[in-house]
């Protein structure tokens, strides 16, 4: 997978070759091309002043005709161009006063600006402007020859503690594992309560974007590992990882959170809901999952009809997801919308004994087709 196959890069080298700058290729589309996959995005860097790097921007939005946004602070340029969000930043040096804190940013040549990323498979770049030689300062070939991630600098993970989110993303992302000092950086990290220093709502992203990655059985591994997520309520968490993976990939955020955080205590599940607003709807979803839970312990015949007087999307989703593996919960799922009950049976019966009536005769109709062996 070379560096000329792919249209984006061709269109931007071309045009930034109107100006008189080195812009390269930087970061995980270099990675990705080493790796043999189709790079997810394209990021772009230049050696240029604040102001040029501004103006070019601004030029290159207006030439393509499409949406920019501009960080002023940063100096980062992000074009909404043919359904691909595109970067293009200006080389920097980054320095930090206390933990977390915004970095001092000033302008600097494209080894500076390797050297203050995150890892080291993310530390590379190619030269559009010259013959494609991949510029690998911090050996990031080396280290995805070996399927590690290795943290930049011993400080790392104190100036951005989120750099320990994404770093679990790589390595659950490519089955990686972590070199052993960063893994001892990230172990100090979380004991000091670095990620503390991260406003929740950022934290939430992070695991949001996590959820949505294909090795979320990886991640779950590492948050337990790490204790991550403990020592942001400072209580002792259970992880599930017992799901569904495709109903897990299309259900909402917010059912996610409940799906791996539903087997806690009704402490630890108030302290999640503080700490990354989830509100009380989560802890009223969880409630419902241990209800299920309790259900599932009773014999066959009540659980049917447990099944059959409560059922609602919001069942049929949680069963789908968290229960899929129980004989019984396949069978109603099988049949829960073949039972038709006529009309005139229930008629009569008052409204508020409906619901349960029609569950009983539903009942009776399961039991015949499965040949009565409730």
């Amino acid at each position: 997978m070379g560096i000329e196959d792919f249209e984006t890069v061709n269109l931007f080298k071309y045009l930034f070759k109107q100006y008189d700058i080195k812009i390269y290729l930087v970061g995980g589309a270099v990675r990705d091309m080493l790796l043999n996959i189709q790079p997810m995005d394209f990021d772009f860097a230049a050696e240029v002043s604040e102001d040029d790097h501004k103006i070019i921007s601004t030029e290159i939005s207006k030439k393509l005709e499409c949406k920019m946004d501009y960080n002023d602070y940063y100096h980062t340029a992000k074009f909404f161009y043919n359904n691909k969000d595109i970067d293009f930043v200006m080389c920097r040096k980054e320095s930090y006063d206390s933990i977390a804190s915004k970095p001092i940013i000033k302008p600097a040549s494209i080894f500076d600006d390797l050297k203050r990323r995150d890892f080291t498979l993310n530390a590379m770049a190619i030269p559009l402007f010259d013959d494609f030689t991949i510029i690998d300062p911090l050996n990031g070939r080396g280290d995805i020859k070996q399927r590690k991630i290795k943290i930049l600098h011993k400080n790392s993970f104190k100036d951005d503690p989120t750099r320990i989110f994404r770093g679990i993303k790589y390595a659950s992302r490519f089955d990686f594992e972590f070199e052993e000092f960063t893994e001892k950086l990230i172990e100090d990290a979380v004991y000091k309560g670095y990620i503390n220093y991260i406003k929740p709502e950022r934290i939430k992203l992070e695991l949001e974007l996590l959820f949505n990655e294909d090795g979320i059985i990886n991640f779950i591994f590492y948050l337990n590992k790490y204790k991550i997520i403990d020592s942001i309520i400072d209580e002792e968490l259970n992880i599930n990882n017992k799901f569904n993976l495709d109903e897990f990939k299309t259900t909402s955020c917010n059912n996610k959170f409940c799906a791996l955080f539903f087997d806690n205590n009704e402490k630890v599940l108030k302290k999640l809901a503080e700490s990354f607003s989830l509100g009380e709807d989560f802890i009223k979803e969880d409630g419902k999952i241990k209800c299920i839970q309790k259900e599932l312990l009773k014999d066959d015949e009540s659980i049917y009809y447990y099944f059959l007087k409560n059922n609602s999307q919001s069942l049929v989703s949680v069963l789908k997801l968290l229960f899929y593996n129980d004989r019984r919960v396949k069978i109603f799922l099988q049949w829960k919308d073949k039972l038709i009950v006529d009309k005139n049976k229930i008629k009569n019966i008052e409204p508020s004994q409906r619901r349960e009536a029609l569950a009983k005769e539903k009942l009776a109709l399961l039991k015949k087709k499965i040949g009565g062996g409730i």
